[in-house]
């Protein structure tokens, strides 16, 4: 019933970044971020970014680099900080005209381990429990309704990929609806898929936001934080992102779910939840 570009337009991609991992014992958070747009909005923004990057005499960025000032920011950038503020500020409002949606999960690796075996063994790992996330976070605000594709891209790391499907493959075994909607994940390098940049930007900054809200409370969010923040409260009316920053007391809340029901919810509920709430204050902006 659709045209090649009626399709076209239809079609949402999300870019994710995985940050730390369940089996590295010096990860001090563990988890998944994603930002989510439509294929259009991605196609245009390409060029926009590599402007930016061009004016800086930069190829990519990554924002370790950036922040920590080796690789391409080794020379020339260390203590510049009205020449870090200008370059950052740029690259962000780029990421502003793609209008894009934050989805994910972060999970304090302390606190994971803390949980009963019987827990960890029904979440598998604390990356598992960060996909399952974004997938709830997708069927719970009604964006399968109104496209007719989720493209899910990722880092091409090898042990990354291996990861990634087994969770794809587990999560959805039993959904030929949803993987239909939702097809296997595609693996790309980052320094040739732009997106994927901006997805390392976002989880950088969910990961500070989320080392602040446990040891310094008081500080205030970094600024990329707070620029993603008010991104979100234009498009949704909320300054909450879409990314679950979990602590101590959401991770209890799952251990009592499991001591108590020894299940977790299945994806379809989600679905089924959402078409209950006919539109609420979440809902997708697209």
């Amino acid at each position: 019933p659709y045209t090649d570009k009626d399709k076209y337009m239809l079609m949402l991609e999300v870019y994710f970044d995985e940050t730390g991992h369940p089996d590295d014992p010096n990860s001090k958070y563990c988890g998944i971020i994603g930002c989510l747009a439509p294929a259009q909005a991605w196609a245009t923004f390409e060029s926009q970014w590599q402007t930016v990057l061009d004016e800086f005499g930069l190829e990519n960025f990554h924002m370790n680099e950036f922040a920590h000032s080796f690789g391409e920011f080794k020379t020339g950038w260390k203590g510049q900080e009205t020449k870090r503020r200008d370059l950052f500020s740029k690259l962000l409002k780029v990421i502003e005209k793609v209008n894009p949606m934050f989805i994910g999960c972060l999970v304090p690796m302390d606190e994971y381990k803390l949980l009963t075996d019987t827990t960890k063994k029904g979440l598998i790992d604390a990356y598992f429990l960060s996909f399952q996330e974004c997938f709830r976070q997708v069927l719970s605000c009604g964006i399968l309704e109104i496209t007719s594709q989720v493209a899910m891209i990722f880092d091409d790391r090898p042990k990354v990929q291996h990861h990634i499907m087994g969770m794809y493959n587990h999560l959805l075994g039993n959904e030929p609806d949803l993987r239909r909607k939702v097809p296997a994940p595609i693996f790309r390098n980052v320094r040739d898929v732009k997106p994927l940049q901006v997805a390392d930007i976002v989880a950088y900054e969910a990961f500070k936001e989320l080392d602040r809200m446990i040891h310094r409370p008081a500080d205030k969010p970094r600024f990329g934080y707070q620029r993603m923040e008010e991104l979100t409260k234009r498009n949704t009316g909320t300054d909450e992102l879409g990314i679950l920053l979990h602590n101590y007391q959401s991770l209890a809340d799952i251990d009592y779910a499991f001591l108590t029901d020894n299940t977790i919810r299945p994806l379809k509920d989600y679905e089924k939840e959402n078409n209950n709430k006919k539109r609420g204050k979440r809902n997708s902006k697209f």
